[in-house]
Formats: structure tokens, C-alpha cells, sequence
């Protein structure tokens, strides 16, 4: 729960429209679910299969925003790779905080 699975997600999606890459798959654990959650807020889309569910895995196709565009898009897969490495960083900060010392005043 600390958001390094955004932030890897978010660089991976950086790259792979960088690299003209329209999408990729994820293959999960059926009862993953923080990946399954984050999964479904990138928009990743649930191939159904002869074995769905049965093997303990589920797969999903993960779209990538503006890969045959150049610039804005690209722009905007930084902004998300940002937002995700600042929440994260806040996150980490707001723990120790809650946790610090009790020589470090505040």
C-alpha cells in the first residue's frame, strides 16, 4: 500500500508509449487484490478465457494512452508517472511523521 505499484506501472506505461507499444498484458492471481485494484484503475480490460478462473489466473489487457501520438501524450504519462512518485514520496513522509522520534519536534 504504498504506491510503488502505481509508480512502476505508471514508468512502464512512460516507456512503452515512448516506444510506439499500444498495450500489454498482465497475467495475475486471481485473488491479487491490490493488483487486480490497480489494474482497474489504468482502464486494463479482463481477457476471458477457456480456463478463466479455474487456473487461479486472470489476464488483462493494459492500453496504453496515446501511443501512436506523439507529445501530449507523452507529457501525460509523465504527469502520471509524477503524480504517482510524489504521492508515494508523501505517503512515506507522512509515516514517519506519524512515527518520528520523540526528540524531533514538529
Amino acid at each position: 500500500g504504498k504506491g510503488v505499484g502505481k509508480l512502476l506501472l505508471a514508468a512502464l506505461v512512460l516507456i512503452a508509449a515512448d516506444h510506439g507499444i499500444r498495450s500489454f498484458r498482465a497475467e495475475v492471481l486471481a485473488d491479487n487484490a491490490a493488483v487486480l485494484a490497480l489494474l482497474g484503475s489504468v482502464g486494463a480490460v479482463e481477457r476471458p478465457g477457456p480456463d478463466a478462473g479455474s487456473s487461479g489466473m486472470r489476464t488483462f489487457d493494459i492500453p496504453i494512452p496515446g501511443a501512436d501520438e506523439a507529445g501530449e501524450s507523452r507529457w501525460q504519462a509523465l504527469y502520471l508517472l509524477l503524480r504517482h512518485a510524489a504521492t508515494s514520496v508523501s505517503q512515506v513522509f507522512r509515516q514517519w511523521w506519524d512515527e518520528r522520534p520523540s526528540g524531533v519536534k514538529g
